[in-house]
């Protein structure tokens, strides 16, 4: 099982991070902005890794300071550890990822300002998403860092999807994270989302789509030929953000999808309704548990996952 090891005498309690957290600005490159989505979880709901100078949550890939790191404060476990956490590595415990990387995506300062390693323009996806690590005997989460992009890409399209009062609705995971918790699942890797084909077919939606890639530095994918899916993600090269489809109703009231299995009957789907997620104001489907049960089968979706199984990179 998972070991708190070191000494934390005289330390802060976490809570005291977390909400100064929620209160903080997030550093982005050298911009701050105000950061509302709340992505960290409970210190109660995780373990940590506890030191001296500093505690790290290997589920959140957060390091929290509890003070100026220095060395001499630190016993040789808790020094290896952190000098561990900065080595760019292939970590070996996460079998679908080759490629070199943190051990720790976000710094969590005593100020509650927060410092990105790991989740930025110029660094890949967080392409794992969730998996069970062996050895610590504990699920690992998508880091925050990414989920936070993906609430940021998701906030921006909703917005104008309302302004428009566009018929929309989130999909997938993240209606499961709506039913059970009404907060994005942190083993979300991206979100999904249907739209009327009326308005997917305008000017002003794939005008308003080159507006947020042009303005936010967005990379815009078109997926087939017959223009039917596309993606928003945050760079050519971290593809973590938004997949979209156009939906059509046909005249046997029959929900369909291009590409997507199963079909729905219209009236589980629409009228949609709106939702808050994280402090972003989007839809979901009519009848969110109909959806769930005829997208995954009943009884497949209601309780979270340990992810000690994958499917397609999923937990299953």
């Amino acid at each position: 099982m998972f070991e708190l090891f070191g000494n934390n005498s005289g330390t802060s309690p976490l809570n005291e991070y977390v909400q100064l957290y929620n209160g903080s600005y997030y550093r982005k490159s050298s911009e701050t902005f105000h950061d509302k989505y709340n992505l960290l979880r409970n210190s109660s709901q995780v373990p940590f890794q506890v030191c001296n100078t500093f505690k790290y949550s290997p589920a959140d890939w957060t390091l929290y300071e509890l003070q100026k790191y220095e060395y001499t404060l630190e016993n040789k476990t808790c020094n290896d550890l952190y000098r561990s956490l900065f080595r760019n590595e292939v970590l070996i415990y996460m079998k679908t990822e080759k490629r070199p990387q943190k051990r720790v995506k976000w710094i969590v300062h005593t100020d509650g300002s927060i410092t990105s390693l790991g989740c930025t323009k110029h660094t890949h996806d967080c392409e794992p998403g969730s998996f069970y690590d062996y050895e610590r005997q504990m699920r690992i989460d998508t880091p925050p860092c990414c989920r936070h992009k993906i609430m940021e890409i998701l906030e921006r399209v909703s917005n104008h999807l309302n302004e428009y009062n566009v018929s929309y609705m989130v999909v997938g995971g993240f209606v499961i994270s709506y039913v059970r918790s009404k907060e994005i699942l942190h083993s979300d890797e991206d979100v999904d989302m249907f739209i009327d084909t009326h308005h997917w077919q305008t000017d002003i939606f794939r005008n308003k789509m080159n507006e947020l890639t042009k303005e936010f530095g967005y990379y815009q994918n078109w997926r087939m030929s017959d223009k039917k899916s596309m993606a928003v993600k945050y760079s050519k090269l971290n593809w973590n953000g938004l997949g979209m489809w156009d939906y059509t109703i046909d005249s046997k009231k029959i929900f369909r999808v291009v590409t997507h299995a199963p079909s729905y009957k219209a009236d589980t789907m629409v009228p949609p309704f709106l939702v808050s997620m994280n402090n972003v104001v989007t839809k979901m489907p009519h009848k969110p548990e109909a959806y769930l049960d005829k997208t995954y089968g009943p009884g497949r979706w209601e309780h979270e996952l340990d992810c000690k199984k994958k499917d397609r990179k999923k937990c299953a």
